[in-house]
Parts: structure tokens; C-alpha cells; sequence
């Protein structure tokens, strides 16, 4: 079946300015695995998009005009799939289908409304000043009785909206409080500048009390599907665990094993920065990958690029180029898992990667943690992606050109 709609950024159909509702179908599968589409937001807008009618499950990514993601989900297969909204400034923005397994057709629904301006309050009118009455005789007033104070109020919410704030987080933070039946979750927020390992340990005295740690990737204040990065439970041995972050805002929240059950508990937070130094962001399509630009300098050139990959941003790209006969050597180390490399060639400049165009890979847990390959002068690419699925990793990546 033949789609209507281009398979890269550069080819996407383009829907032009986006307002109120638009339907479109269309058909992914193994002859046309993407479907892009351009719009543009005049404002500020609240845009919502669903993908139904759908015989197998796609993978929806919405894009920056740079190319990088800032919302994904996995729809799949169902008559009528969930509704993602979320808030975007004006400009130009991507949506990505993509085949996951077997064809089919979809039907994608896109709005986008603008987002109201708040509405001044009126200004009262002048209230006449009140003619004075005489002035009683006064009456001697009882005194009342001392009124109880309040306990102050718990600091801990138990949503995102109301999460106690921590701040950012630079070294270790560490936290106490009480769950139970009535108050059975407190949740607290915190902030990362920059990439970083962080390891999360939690302790209850009475029962068993459990942390997760959270990432809100479409920023709508719920606990959606996929947005828990790691669990840790003080009665298991897994009441500690390390996870690689990159820069950003997250929330860690503390709740019972057991919905019956009354624990005091006390985590500690430890951020170990390992901050990247690749500007802007590396994209994660060949398109947009970052612009490392001509290596092969005599003697050598080196380049290198520290970065974060994982469940928040599955994969980095880099595009370098040669302008003669050269020997280049990858190397790939990472922090708390494998991370992998592979060398592309994109032989017929679609911006995809087909069959036979991954020249070689390398993996920091193996052997190969380096690699060498004889090259042609032209255009080439280094993909970082985690080695294994569910997995995140600061990584470190050198490129060594020897022309020769």
C-alpha cells in the first residue's frame, strides 16, 4: 500500500499551521516502516493526539523542530487508543509513527487549541466611606479560653503537584517520615543539572517500605505507564540501586509493601555528576545527528563526547567526515551498564539505517570495547545505544582518525 506520508524529517508531509481538530490515515509496515508529519503552532497550544483503528502496535514520537523528542508512547493494537496532551510553545514540531511488528493501518486524530490568557480581575469600585455611629458604652468582653495549636502540617504530598520540594540535588540528600494505611505515600521532588549516576537507599523500621523513582516525560502531573525508572524495597536485597540520569527534574516516592501496614522510613539520595560536554544534544535519528565535522588532521585527530543514553533517550547519534584513506579507531566506556557503538555508512543517503550499512560494532562489556576499521574518504556516522533493553548508562565516546 502506498503512504501518503514522507519516511524522514527532511520528506515529512507537512500539515501547515495546526487549528482545532485534524484526522489523518494512513498505513505503516515492512515497505514503509515511518511516517512523518510537519505543523507548525501559531501559540502557545494544548495539543492532544491519538492513534486508533490499529491491526499491530506503533511507537508515536512528538519532536522538536531540532529533531529531539519530548513526548513518546507505545500504542498498542486497539480500536481506540489514549489521548496524549500536553502543552507547546509556538513553532514547528514532528510526529513519528513507526511500525513495531506486522502491518497495519491507522487512523491518527491531532488538536490543538490555544492555551487562554488569564483574564485581568476588575478593579472594585471606591466603597464610600461609612458614616460613624455613635460610640457605645463599652461592654467588659469575657476572656476565651486559650485555643489548642494545630500539629504543623506533614511537608510531604502525595502527588506530584504537591511534592516536597528538595531542590536540586549536588551530593547527598537524606529524608524521614512516616506511611501508613490513612497517609500511604509521600512523594518528594528533585533537580539534576547536569548527567548523573544517582544511587537511591531506603530503609523501614517496622515494616517493609518501598521507593521508586519517577520520571514525568509528558509533564502532566500523573504516574502514566513507563515513567517508574527503578524500584528499591527495604526488606529485599534490592533496598539500594543506581541509576544514570541525565539533567532534569524527578520525583522519588515512598509508599507501604503492604496496603495494611505502618512503617517510619529514612532514604538517602547520592548524585555523582558525570556531566556531558556535547552541545547542542546529539539528535537520535541520522538527520539530526551532532556535526563532529572532518577528522582525519594529521598526525591524529581525536574527538570525544560524553553523554547520557537509556530509558529517557534511547540512542545518540554523531556524523563525522573524512576527506581521505583513513584508519579510525572507536572506542566506547560507560558507567553503570553496557553501552554499544556501531559504525553506519548511509550508502544511499535516504537517512535510514537498511541493511548491510552497519559496518561494525563495539560494546564496553565485551572485548571489544575498542575497534579499528580502514576507511574510505565520505561521510559516516557512530551510533551510542544501550546494549540492553531497560537499561541507562553515562557513556564516554572517542573517536581516533590516523589518515593514511
Amino acid at each position: 500500500m502506498l503512504s501518503k506520508s514522507g519516511n524522514t524529517l527532511s520528506t515529512a508531509r507537512n500539515l501547515r499551521q495546526l487549528n482545532g481538530a485534524r484526522t489523518i490515515r494512513d498505513f505503516v509496515g515492512q515497505s514503509d516502516k515511518f511516517d512523518f508529519y510537519r505543523f507548525t503552532l501559531g501559540v502557545r497550544s494544548s495539543f492532544s493526539t491519538s492513534v486508533n483503528r490499529l491491526k499491530s502496535a506503533v511507537n508515536v514520537q512528538i519532536l522538536n523542530d531540532r529533531g529531539r523528542v519530548i513526548t513518546r508512547f507505545n500504542q498498542p493494537k486497539a480500536a481506540r487508543g489514549r489521548t496524549v496532551t500536553r502543552e507547546l510553545e509556538a513553532g514547528r514540531y514532528f510526529l513519528r509513527i513507526a511500525r513495531r511488528k506486522g502491518d497495519t493501518r491507522y487512523q491518527l486524530r491531532l488538536a490543538s487549541f490555544p492555551t487562554p490568557l488569564p483574564v485581568p480581575a476588575p478593579i472594585p469600585a471606591p466603597v464610600p466611606a461609612p458614616i460613624p455611629a455613635p460610640i457605645p458604652t463599652p461592654i467588659p468582653t469575657p476572656i476565651p479560653a486559650p485555643t489548642p495549636t494545630p500539629p504543623p502540617p506533614r511537608p510531604m504530598g502525595n502527588t506530584l503537584s504537591t511534592a516536597f520540594n528538595i531542590g536540586t540535588l549536588s551530593g547527598t540528600a537524606t529524608r524521614q517520615g512516616v506511611v501508613n494505611p490513612v497517609d500511604n505515600v509521600d512523594i518528594y521532588r528533585f533537580t539534576l543539572n547536569q548527567n548523573a549516576n544517582l544511587e537511591a537507599r531506603i530503609n523501614g523500621s517496622s515494616a517493609a517500605a518501598q521507593l521508586d523513582l519517577i520520571f514525568d516525560a509528558n509533564r502532566n502531573g500523573l504516574i502514566d505507564d513507563g515513567e517508574i525508572l527503578r524500584t528499591g524495597s527495604s526488606n529485599l536485597s534490592s533496598r539500594s540501586f543506581t541509576e544514570a540520569l541525565p539533567a532534569g527534574n524527578y520525583f522519588v516516592r515512598v509508599s507501604p509493601r503492604s496496603s495494611s501496614a505502618s512503617t517510619s522510613y529514612d532514604f538517602a539520595l547520592v548524585a555523582t555528576p558525570t556531566p556531558g560536554n556535547v552541545s547542542p544534544l546529539p539528535g537520535n535519528t541520522l538527520p539530526t545527528a551532532f556535526n563532529v565535522g572532518t577528522l582525519n588532521q594529521r598526525p591524529a585527530s581525536t574527538f570525544v563526547a560524553r553523554d547520557y543514553v537509556g530509558a529517557l533517550d534511547d540512542r545518540d547519534f554523531y556524523r563525522f567526515s573524512l576527506n581521505q584513506n583513513t584508519n579510525l579507531e572507536v572506542r566506547i566506556a560507560s558507567s553503570s551498564a553496557a553501552a554499544q557503538s556501531s559504525l553506519i555508512f548511509d550508502a544511499n543517503g535516504n537517512g535510514l539505517i537498511d541493511q548491510g550499512e552497519v559496518l561494525q560494532i563495539g560494546s564496553s562489556s565485551l572485548s571489544s570495547r575498542s575497534f579499528t576499521r580502514a576507511l574510505s574518504a565520505g561521510t559516516y556516522f557512530v551510533q551510542v545505544s544501550p546494549r540492553s533493553r531497560n537499561t541507562s548508562m553515562n557513556y564516554e565516546l572517542t573517536l581516533v582518525a590516523n589518515a593514511v
